[in-house]
């Protein structure tokens, strides 16, 4: 199934060695008549950073952010698409990653998104607005777009580099 997923993702092959590694990696389907329709693969992970929107539509990282599930790949078949199989698939992965603890989405980071995975994020960070704030008075404040001056604009999700 990963090798399939790699090859319309156009991602680099994760090894078996790093994909054995115990704890490090849990994967999710979602089958609908005996076919799997959605595929993500998770991580355990330390730090996000921000994602940023460059001039060129580009996905930057901007500032350091903690993180603990890492979603290294997120499939959908083409005919399954946009009817919440991906979000079925996060929420599935917050709430079963780590024994005992629903993971917070300001812990979920996305590895090598392509246009439709950044999109993805941002719609599903977009529910979440208090993930990238200021500190104003000891309290959480929404970021402005202060920064689209500077031909950047804070998006609000995190992005992570794979590790092997």
């Amino acid at each position: 199934m990963l090798q399939i997923v790699d090859s319309e993702l156009g991602a680099a092959e994760i090894t078996d060695d790093a994909l054995w590694r115990a704890g490090r990696w849990k994967a999710y389907l979602f089958s609908s008549s005996r076919r799997v329709v959605g595929f993500l693969l998770a991580e355990r992970i330390q730090r996000g950073y921000v994602a940023r929107g460059g001039a060129s539509g580009a996905v930057v990282m901007g500032e350091e952010r903690p993180a603990l599930l890492g979603v290294c790949r997120i499939w959908t078949a083409g005919e399954w698409r946009r009817r919440g199989v991906a979000r079925r698939l996060l929420e599935e992965a917050r709430q079963e990653f780590v024994y005992g603890l629903k993971v917070g989405r300001e812990l979920v980071a996305f590895s090598q998104p392509t246009e439709s995975g950044a999109a993805l994020a941002r719609g599903w960070w977009g529910e979440l607005r208090e993930v990238h704030g200021n500190k104003e008075n000891g309290k959480e404040k929404a970021e402005t777009d202060e920064t689209e001056d500077k031909g950047e604009r804070g998006e609000g999700w995190l992005v992570y580099v794979e590790q092997d």
